[in-house]
C-alpha cells in the first residue's frame, strides 16, 4: 500500500452537476493533496445534498475545470483497464446504498476483491467475516439487499469498504443515524487503515467525526455556498 506519490490530488477543481461537465457548478475551488495516512474531513450541513466528491475522486465524474489524480495519474488519461484496476484499490461507504440487487449482500461485499485480485476466495471470505463479526454481525448477510435490514446493510457497507486494505477510503456521511458505539467502532477501523497507509476522505454532517480527537491532524474543510473553505485552525 505504501507509495512515494500522493494517493489523491485535486488541482483547482470545479465540479459540475453531471459527468458531461456542463451546466450548474456545484463546487469550485477544490485544491488539496492526500498522501499515505492523511485525511481530509469535509463538513456539510445536515440538510445539504452530498456533493459528488466521492464520484469525482473515483474518476466517475469529470471536473469542469482542474485535474483529479490518483497515484499521480489523471483519471482522464487512464485506459479503461487501468481505471477499473485503480478503482479496485478504493473503499467507499456510500450515502445511499449501492448494491447489485440480484446478488446477495455477501456476494456484493466480496465482488470487488474477487474481480480485481487473485486472492483466494476462502481468504477473502475469512477477512470479510472477521470484519462482520467485529461490527456486530454473526456472519456475512447471505440475503438479497432488499431483504436485509437497515443495520445489516449499513454494516455490510463498512465491511466492503475496508476489505483488502484499500489505498483510499471515501466515506459519505457514513455515521449518519448511527449509535455512538457503532460510530466509535468505525472510526477505530478507519484509524487502523490510515496507520497502514490509507488516505481518507470523510464527508460528514456529524460533529462526532468533525470534532473527534483522531482528526487533529486532518485537513478540515467546510463546503459553503458551493465553495471549498479550508478551516483556519491549524491541526497538530
Amino acid at each position: 500500500m505504501s507509495t512515494d506519490k500522493p494517493i489523491l490530488t485535486w488541482e483547482n477543481v470545479t465540479l459540475g452537476g453531471d459527468d458531461a461537465g456542463r451546466d450548474e457548478v456545484v463546487l469550485e475551488g477544490v485544491h488539496f493533496e492526500l498522501g499515505a495516512g492523511e485525511t481530509v474531513v469535509v463538513r456539510i450541513e445536515e440538510e445539504m445534498a452530498c456533493p459528488p466528491l466521492a464520484d469525482a475522486a473515483q474518476g466517475l465524474l469529470n471536473p469542469v475545470r482542474g485535474r483529479i489524480l490518483f497515484m499521480g495519474q489523471d483519471w482522464r488519461a487512464m485506459d479503461p483497464d487501468t481505471a477499473a484496476s485503480n478503482r479496485g484499490r478504493i473503499g467507499r461507504v456510500y450515502e445511499s446504498h449501492a448494491w447489485i440487487s440480484n446478488l446477495d449482500l455477501d456476494e456484493n461485499i466480496t465482488l470487488g476483491r474477487r474481480h480485481h485480485t487473485r486472492q483466494p476466495v476462502p481468504d477473502i471470505l475469512e477477512e470479510a467475516r472477521a470484519w462482520a463479526r467485529r461490527f456486530g454481525l454473526d456472519d456475512l448477510p447471505a440475503v438479497r439487499p432488499a431483504w436485509a435490514n437497515r443495520r445489516e446493510r449499513r454494516m455490510a457497507q463498512w465491511v466492503r469498504a475496508l476489505l483488502g486494505e484499500p489505498d483510499l477510503l471515501l466515506l459519505e456521511r457514513p455515521t449518519r443515524e448511527a449509535a455512538d458505539g457503532e460510530c466509535a467502532a468505525w472510526m477505530e477501523a478507519v484509524e487502523e487503515a490510515r496507520a497502514k497507509g490509507a488516505a481518507v476522505m470523510w464527508v460528514v454532517s456529524d460533529e462526532r467525526v468533525w470534532q473527534n480527537e483522531s482528526m487533529r491532524s486532518a485537513l478540515h474543510v467546510t463546503v459553503r455556498d458551493g465553495q471549498w473553505v479550508v478551516s483556519p485552525e491549524k491541526h497538530a
